[in-house]
C-alpha cells in the first residue's frame, strides 16, 4: 500500500473517455485501505490542467503535507487519500510565446504586446507545428489526419476555412442538447462558421490582433492596464487560436466526464466500515471534476458525501446557480461545508478562462469581475443567492467553514505568484492546506 505522508494513498487513473484504468486494482486497493480499523474519512484530490503524473504527485504531496500539519482531532493515518490522474492536456493560454499577456510601457500600461504594425509577424512556424501536435495528442485515439490537413489548407488559403471549422467542430463531438450550458456552448463553438462566408469571417477575426476590455480594477490587481491586446496576427495565428479553443473546451468537457464517472460508478461501489465520510478536493479544472462527481454521486454502501473544497476552480462561477449551471443540486447533497478560494491574483481564472469562453460568443463585455457571464469560480467565487452563502471571509488565522452552506474565501493574501509558480497553481501552500484541514475536521 502506498502512502502520502502518514496516510494510505491510492491512484485513481482515468483515460480520455472517462473510464477508470485498471479498475479492479484501484478498487481493491481502496477497499483494503478503507477496511482498516478506525478509518472514517476518504479524501479525493484532483489536479487541473497542465498536469501529468509527476506534477500531480508533487501537488498532492505538498498540499497533503500542509493539510496534515494543520489537522486537528483527526489522525492522518486514519484518513485514506485517493489521487485522481486524468489526461489534462494543457489549454495553452499563452500560445503565442508571452506576447499576448505583457505590459507595454509605450501603450500607457495597457496590457499589450506593442502596437500592431507592418513589422508584426505571424505565429512562428514551429509554434504552429506545436499547435498541430498538441491537438493530435489531446484527441488521442481519434483520427486527426483530416483535421490537420484542413488546418494546413486554411493557413494556405482562407477559402479553405469552412472545411477547417467543419472538421474542428466534428472533432469536438459534443451533443448540442447537453444539459450543461458550458458544454452545450461547445456544440456551437464554431457556429459562426456554418457558411463559407461566415467561416472566412471567423478565421479573419481569429487572425487579427485582439483587443478586449478588462473590468474596472481587475487589471490593476494583476499589475496590468485595462485592455488585453495581442499584436500577433496572421493565418497561422488564426488557425492555432481555433485549435487552442478546441483544447480548452475538450478539457473542460473531459473533466466533467471523468467526474461523472467517478461519482456514479467508482465511489459508490467502495466498501469499508460505515460510515466513511467522503471529502472532494479539486484544483482548477479538477474543481469542475470533483463538483461533477458530487453531482452524480448516490450514497451506497460505506461512503457518505461530506464536503467539497474548490481551490481556484476553473469553471463557471454560475455552475451551481439554479437555472444557469448544471450543478445546483450539489448544494442539497452535501451536509458538511462547501468551501472555495478565489482571487484576482489568479490570472488563469481571471483572464484566460473567461477569454477562452467568450471567444466563441460575445467579445464586447468586460472581463474578470462577478458580473462577467463568463467569469470563473477561482476569480470571483460562486454566484449564488444570499441564503445559500455563509459570510465571505478573507481571514486566515482561524478558518471556519460552515456546514450546509457555501463559503467563499478571498485568497488575495496567500494564492499569490512566487518565484516557483504563478498564483493559479499556488494552492499547495500552508494556508490552503489549513483551509482543507479545517473542512475535513469540520463536523
Amino acid at each position: 500500500m502506498s502512502t502520502l505522508g502518514a496516510s494510505p494513498f491510492v491512484w485513481l487513473q482515468f483515460d480520455q473517455t472517462g473510464a477508470l484504468t485498471e479498475p479492479d486494482k484501484a478498487i481493491s486497493a481502496l477497499n483494503q485501505a478503507l477496511a482498516a480499523d478506525g478509518v472514517r474519512d476518504l479524501v479525493v484530490l484532483s489536479h487541473g490542467w497542465q498536469t501529468d503524473q509527476p506534477g500531480a504527485q508533487g501537488l498532492y504531496s505538498r498540499l497533503w503535507g500542509n493539510v496534515c500539519a494543520a489537522l486537528a482531532g483527526v489522525d492522518p493515518a486514519k484518513v485514506v487519500v485517493a489521487g485522481v490522474l486524468w489526461p489534462s492536456k494543457p489549454y495553452n493560454a499563452d500560445y503565442d510565446g508571452g506576447r499576448a499577456l505583457s505590459v507595454s510601457e509605450a501603450s500607457g500600461g495597457v496590457l499589450s504586446a506593442g502596437a500592431p504594425g507592418p513589422g508584426v509577424a505571424d505565429l512562428p512556424e514551429d509554434r504552429f507545428e506545436q499547435a498541430l501536435s498538441d491537438i493530435q495528442t489531446l484527441l488521442g485515439g481519434q483520427d486527426t489526419a483530416a483535421l490537420v490537413a484542413a488546418a494546413r489548407a486554411a493557413v494556405a488559403s482562407s477559402t479553405a476555412a469552412y472545411g477547417f471549422f467543419a472538421e474542428a467542430q466534428k472533432a469536438l463531438g459534443v451533443d448540442p442538447s447537453h444539459p450543461d450550458p458550458e458544454l452545450a456552448q461547445t456544440a456551437n463553438l464554431f457556429g459562426r462558421a456554418s457558411t463559407s462566408f461566415g467561416a472566412q469571417l471567423l478565421l479573419n477575426a481569429y487572425q487579427a490582433p485582439l483587443a478586449l476590455p478588462l473590468a474596472p480594477g481587475v487589471g490593476a490587481v494583476l499589475g496590468l492596464g485595462d485592455v488585453i491586446n495581442s499584436a500577433v496576427q496572421g493565418a497561422r495565428n488564426g488557425v492555432a487560436k481555433a485549435l487552442n479553443l478546441m483544447s480548452y473546451f475538450t478539457m473542460k468537457a473531459r473533466a466533467g466526464v471523468v467526474g461523472d464517472t467517478m461519482g456514479a460508478h467508482v465511489l459508490p461501489i467502495l466498501t469499508g466500515q460505515p460510515p466513511v465520510r467522503l471529502h472532494l478536493v479539486g484544483h482548477s479544472f479538477g474543481a469542475r471534476l470533483v463538483t461533477a462527481a458530487a453531482n452524480s454521486f448516490t450514497p451506497h454502501g460505506a461512503l457518505r458525501l461530506q464536503s467539497l473544497t474548490l481551490l481556484e476552480g476553473a469553471y463557471s462561477q454560475n455552475g451551481m446557480t439554479a437555472g444557469l449551471g448544471p450543478y445546483s443540486a450539489v448544494l442539497g447533497k452535501i451536509p458538511g461545508p462547501i468551501a472555495m478560494t478565489h482571487t484576482h491574483n489568479d490570472q488563469a481564472c481571471t483572464l484566460a478562462y473567461p477569454l477562452a469562453s467568450r471567444l466563441s460568443g460575445d467579445t464586447t463585455l468586460s472581463i474578470g469581475d462577478a458580473n462577467d457571464p463568463y467569469g470563473a469560480m477561482g476569480a470571483n467565487g460562486a454566484q449564488l443567492a444570499a441564503s445559500l452563502l455563509a459570510p465571505d471571509s478573507a481571514a486566515t488565522a482561524d478558518f471556519a467553514p460552515v456546514s450546509g452552506k457555501v463559503k467563499r474565501f478571498l485568497a488575495d493574501a496567500y494564492v499569490i505568484k512566487t518565484a516557483d509558480t504563478d498564483a493559479h497553481n499556488n494552492v499547495y501552500n500552508p494556508t490552503c492546506g489549513k483551509l482543507v484541514a479545517a473542512v475535513i475536521a469540520s463536523r
